[in-house]
């Protein structure tokens, strides 16, 4: 009801912009100034404290599927978490969440617009129905306005409504409708905007406005995970060490498992279209299928690479299993890239599936629901994961190959600038008040600047041809926004169906 009444008050828009630059990432952000602070301090007793806390979330993660027996064991992550942040708390820096409207307009250009896309309840809908409303800022206006989206109930309801079944262009008049009749944006502007509810899970920047064209040809589009990362210092990055994941065989005997487990030390911190996700007919027999064109492409983007003098780590077959990926934390990789499966399920189909049963359907889960399980539905599959996915036995000792969201957030990645999900519906999981729960919060809790993702089921073969030219152009001193986006026009005058492109989204 105060949105709705403030709607013409601009004396007061500005602090409704203020409270949405606080709230959104909230929890993420106290999380990853936690572990900043832990960093900066030095202290030998707080670190100690920190690395037991990674013990307890690793044995945490391998036990999952016991809840019952890890009653305790949740119990001692939660003391251990709130006796670190009472140590750090004074020490977390505060600037970086009180961002304010005018600190951004400081920083915008002339044609620079920022966005911040909000729901709420309205008064004068049914109950759990919500709206939307854009605020915007430019340098030159004194205040916020606030532009309530026309044609709300078109995807009122908090669920993904496929692309190709609303009408053409009706999203785009959904959304940018209002700003452009009043003429708000204009064509040229760049537009840096922070998404809200299922705004998450549409590719915005790929929406058709007519005439054959797409947002991203009209304005130069920016995808913030809150446009508070406007005024974040951003150091330019020479890229310096690099991590690929392609190729990999995801069905191992048990004396593979064991041997590519012991490589590495434990951390204990149509055409045919082949899908790089977690479709039925993409997984037969209840495993995942060998991605072909996945090896080509990491082969590829290897040879770029080391001829840009970067060292590269490349992970194929048996090798790119999840103990692998788990040792690069901390290790300072700039570019981390992974082409392989992704999936995400919603809570119900989770618990039709076997391998999350066990986990979702614990009696004790069920009788005090005390686990948020979102992060474990959402996630990326290494080599041997198969075994695990079938529900077959694996060796005690060797990690199960499904890499979960959950686990990637525990992880020190604060050195990737770029992280690159070659994969399905990599951009999608859990949409909260707090952000989408899924790949793209767990990379940013590990620290990662930019995530290239997918809100879709993406084509392998295609997809090893985009990703090439992204590097391509990246490596020819084209911006990481440039480079995306000029390799996602390739694909469009190659392959016009939107199926092919349309899913890609780059999120800072």
């Amino acid at each position: 009801n105060y949105v709705f009444e403030i709607e013409h008050k601009s004396d007061v828009l500005n602090l409704l912009y203020n409270g949405t630059l606080l709230s959104k990432g909230i929890l993420l952000n106290i999380d990853k100034g936690t572990k900043e602070a832990i960093k900066n301090l030095k202290d030998n007793a707080i670190e100690d404290m920190y690395n037991q806390l990674q013990l307890y979330r690793k044995k945490r993660n391998d036990k999952i599927n016991n809840l019952y027996a890890n009653e305790r064991l949740q119990n001692d992550i939660a003391l251990l978490e709130r006796e670190i942040l009472d140590n750090v708390k004074k020490h977390i820096n505060i600037d970086n969440y009180y961002v304010t409207v005018d600190s951004i307009k400081t920083l915008l250009g002339p044609n620079d617009i920022a966005i911040e896309f909000f729901d709420y309840p309205h008064w004068q809908l049914e109950r759990d129905s919500m709206v939307f409303a854009a605020l915007m800022i430019k340098k030159d206006w004194p205040n916020a306005r606030l532009i309530p989206l026309k044609g709300e109930k078109l995807m009122r309801q908090q669920y993904y409504t496929p692309i190709d079944s609303i009408p053409e262009n009706a999203l785009y008049n959904w959304i940018f409708g209002g700003m452009e009749y009043n003429k708000l944006i204009k064509p040229g502007d760049n537009i840096y905007f922070s998404a809200s509810g299922i705004l998450h899970q549409i590719p915005i920047e790929s929406l058709p406005i007519g005439d054959g064209k797409i947002m991203s040809d009209v304005y130069n589009m920016h995808r913030l995970s809150s446009t508070r990362e406007l005024v974040k210092e951003k150091k330019e990055m020479k890229y310096t060490k690099a991590a690929l994941y392609g190729g990999l065989n995801y069905d191992m005997t048990d004396d593979e498992l064991l041997s590519a487990s012991q490589t590495y030390t434990k951390d204990a911190s149509t055409e045919y279209f082949v899908s790089r996700g977690l479709l039925e007919d993409s997984i037969r027999g209840y495993k995942w299928d060998n991605l072909s064109n996945t090896q080509q492409e990491v082969d590829y983007i290897s040879d770029l690479m080391k001829k840009n003098q970067i060292t590269t780590q490349t992970y194929k077959g048996n090798k790119g299993n999840e103990e692998s990926f788990k040792t690069l934390s901390g290790h300072e990789y700039n570019i981390i890239h992974l082409a392989t499966h992704g999936f995400f399920y919603p809570d119900e189909e989770a618990k039709e599936k076997d391998y999350f049963k066990s986990m979702l359907l614990n009696d004790h889960y069920q009788k005090y629901n005390e686990v948020d399980m979102s992060m474990w539905r959402s996630g990326l599959v290494l080599s041997g994961g198969n075994r695990a996915w079938k529900g077959d036995s694996i060796p005690d000792t060797v990690e199960d190959g499904i890499l979960k969201a959950q686990e990637i957030g525990d992880l020190d990645l604060r050195g990737a600038d770029l992280v690159v999900l070659s994969a399905c519906n990599t951009g999608q999981g859990e949409v909260t008040g707090e952000g989408v729960f899924g790949l793209q919060r767990a990379f940013k809790m590990a620290g990662a600047q930019t995530i290239v993702m997918s809100l879709t089921p993406v084509d392998d073969q295609t997809t090893m041809a985009m990703m090439n030219k992204f590097y391509t152009n990246l490596f020819s001193g084209q911006s990481k926004h440039d480079a995306f986006y000029n390799a996602q026009r390739y694909i469009r005058s190659i392959k016009p169906d939107p199926k092919y492109w349309m899913g890609w989204i780059m999120l800072d």
